[in-house]
């Protein structure tokens, strides 16, 4: 293929180092700092040419310090048709989400502590300024277009997307990001909608959310509601996991989580404001200068931890939050270039504590009166006697022909009229408005209690199985809770012992190198849109998959955990153990101490998490159990309320009435009875 640029000068491409959705990236030959995108649809549309056109001509130097901006159009020759860009190489630099991911920092950015994330975060605000000032709207917005170097300076890729106006032709953006999108957009077709600087603030308040808070989703968290509820569904509702406003967002933070507590008054409303109220009735969110602004405050008000001088925190607070956190048994976020985390003897005997101050947790039991029908209900019986109307008359006539057609072996002329009067009240009964109109309500009555009844029997089984279910997943748990905390309590050989199986650090490398988002096609059932909310609860990597980790994480259910696990095993099965870049047994009896403080941690660690989701799993099953059981008590009692209407209504017939009167074929039978034997007294002793 030969191309030229917008100039006429020859453009030669080199290696594809990139594809995408919409086009490949190539070196240039002879341009190191430049690449060439070729689009995979060409000639490119006149609409795409002239948005292009209008970018190459207004391009500036603020702009290539933030974007790779696009330089030249190329034309495909003899044809001159125009198939592609040419733009700066953004070199040395790493996507956004390896910055903040906690995994992903360790192997490239190993030197980041917490105040260069919030470096990144201004910069990446100082970035969105840029191009609002010069009208651009992202649209888009994801952690995917954004390039983060070293030094933490931003540069966004991809900027044939960005919303572009042209006097008074807009060029949208049609594409979307659905766990960067705000409320109002979310779930809609954006063809031709013009996106604004405020959408763009909705998205860089996530990406702001994910650098400060270390790789949480603002949105992800376990709903206290019913079912599980996606990040998505979670931004349309404005759920936001951290918010002060636990009663109406009725979601809660994943445990070992920064808290809005932990930062500034000022910057904490900022967040509030961008996912709960912004967007409302006018309602601004914050906009890129607000939090260059407080960000710039922030880091000018750090300190670092007196015990492990790892941790910067906002020197507002009375203790440092990333102690707290790796004392309640959470992740380490930041550690050194060695690997390691500061273990103290005090956090040792910290966590001995805290193991030791866990209460039994069980899970609830479903007695079976819960979900047993109700058999029958009481009636109150009155002196009151039933209001005689002509259904009523009718019964009572018929046991009046039975005497006289009984009364037939005396006087024929009695069992005549007998069997006249009682034709003509089964007559009655069985064709009148009224007999018909007591036989449908009585009908009725046991049409509905007769369903109800099954509605409860297979409610009452599908709630003994659900809750079944989840018991197993908690005895799981709990089995596996057990045999960690054995471990953790093993000493002298047997820890030894232990300490042998774990192989050393390196083989914790390699299953850390091995990111889950990298590897969705390898797991069965698994989608992109639950690698923000494993992320946020701690499972990044190969390394982070194990029972006590994924078991009781929203949204995941036991079957995609049991996938998870079995990938892990895959993974595993490629590691080898190379004794001279690991932990050999000669290196546990040299740094004994070390390595057991290590592995203590690292247990207790899993303990504290364990203890955590088999309360989570508690609390969820005894909600589920009581949401289920409350839709199984509200059923009942209308069975209740229908059977104690049913028992009234018979009570205000007569005892006579309601046993003849019950269907026709009982009628006519009756009927049939008192003729037939009369006719047979008469014939016999007549």
């Amino acid at each position: 293929m030969q191309l030229t640029d917008s100039q006429g000068n020859l453009v030669e491409l080199g290696d594809r180092i990139g594809k995408g959705g919409e086009g490949n990236v190539y070196e240039v030959e002879g341009a190191p700092l430049q690449v060439a995108k070729i689009y995979h649809r060409t000639p490119l549309t006149e609409e795409q040419y002239s948005k292009l056109d209008w970018m190459v001509k207004k391009g500036t130097s603020s702009l290539n310090k933030i974007s790779a901006w696009p330089e030249a159009i190329l034309h495909k020759q003899p044809s001159n048709e125009p198939c592609g860009l040419l733009m700066p190489k953004v070199d040395k630099s790493r996507q956004l989400h390896d910055l903040y991911g906690t995994t992903n920092r360790r192997l490239h950015f190993p030197e980041v502590r917490w105040h260069h994330l919030l470096l990144a975060a201004r910069n990446l605000a100082a970035a969105f300024h840029t191009l609002h000032k010069q009208g651009i709207v992202v649209g888009d917005v994801n952690q995917g277009n954004l390039m983060v170097n070293n030094r933490y300076n931003i540069r966004f890729i991809d900027c044939d997307s960005f919303q572009i106006i042209d006097g008074e032709t807009t060029y949208y953006c049609p594409v979307v990001t659905p766990h960067f999108t705000p409320p109002e957009l979310q779930s809609k077709k954006l063809d031709g909608i013009a996106r604004t600087f405020d959408h763009d603030g909705f998205g860089l308040a996530v990406l702001i959310f994910h650098l400060v808070f270390v790789g949480r989703h603002p949105f992800a968290g376990r709903f206290r509601g019913e079912g599980d509820l996606l990040i998505e569904e979670a931004i349309a509702e404005r759920r936001f996991a951290f918010s002060h406003d636990k009663e109406a967002t009725m979601v809660e933070p994943p445990p070992y989580s920064l808290q809005l507590d932990d930062l500034p008054q000022g910057f904490a409303a900022l967040f509030e404001t961008a996912f709960r109220t912004g967007g409302i009735n006018g309602t601004p969110r914050p906009t890129p200068e607000q939090w260059v602004k407080h960000l710039d405050a922030l880091m000018s008000q750090r300190v670092a931890c007196e015990i492990d001088d790892l941790h910067i925190y906002y020197k507002g607070l009375k203790a440092c939050p990333w102690c707290r956190i790796e004392e309640e048994g959470g992740p380490t976020f930041f550690v050194a270039e060695s690997g390691s985390s500061l273990v103290t003897d005090g956090r040792l005997a910290m966590l001995d504590e805290k193991i030791n101050a866990l209460r039994p947790v069980t899970f609830p039991d479903l007695p079976p009166s819960q979900i047993r029908p109700p058999v029958r209900v009481s009636h109150k019986i009155t002196d009151e006697k039933a209001k005689m109307e002509f259904p009523d008359v009718a019964a009572m006539l018929l046991v009046v022909a039975a005497f006289l057609c009984l009364a037939g072996a005396a006087s024929k002329i009695a069992f005549a009229v007998g069997s006249l009067m009682a034709i003509g009240a089964g007559a009655y009964l069985l064709r009148s408005p009224s007999g018909k109109a007591r036989r449908q309500e009585f009908l009725n009555f046991d049409t509905q209690l007769d369903q109800l009844r099954n509605r409860m029997s297979q409610m009452g089984q599908a709630i003994a199985r659900k809750h079944q279910q989840r018991k197993k997943q908690f005895d799981r748990n709990m089995a596996e809770l057990r045999e960690t905390v054995k471990r953790y309590c093993s000493e002298g050989d047997e820890l030894k012992e232990v300490l042998r199986e774990q192989t050393g650090a390196h083989k914790n490398d390699f299953l850390r190198s091995h990111l889950v988002r990298d590897h969705i096609a390898d797991i069965p059932g698994m989608m992109e849109a639950m690698i923000p909310m494993l992320e946020s609860y701690g499972v990044e990597s190969a390394l982070d998959v194990h029972k006590l980790g994924v078991y009781g994480v929203p949204l995941l259910s036991p079957e995609l955990a049991l996938e998870l696990l079995e990938w892990r095993k895959l993974v595993e099965q490629g590691f080898v153990f190379k004794p001279e870049h690991g932990v050999t047994a000669a290196d546990l009896e040299r740094a004994q101490q070390a390595a057991t403080q290590r592995f203590k941690i690292s247990h207790a660690r899993k303990i504290l998490i364990g203890a955590r989701h088999l309360e989570s799993l508690a609390l969820v099953g005894k909600a589920a159990m009581k949401r289920t059981t409350r839709e199984f008590e509200t059923l009942a009692a209308k069975w209740k309320e229908i059977a104690r209407r049913k028992g009234q209504y018979q009570l205000n017939r007569t005892k006579l009435e309601r046993s003849i009167n019950v269907s026709p074929a009982v009628i006519v039978s009756v009927t049939l009875a008192v003729v037939v034997v009369g006719g047979l007294v008469t014939l016999i002793f007549g």
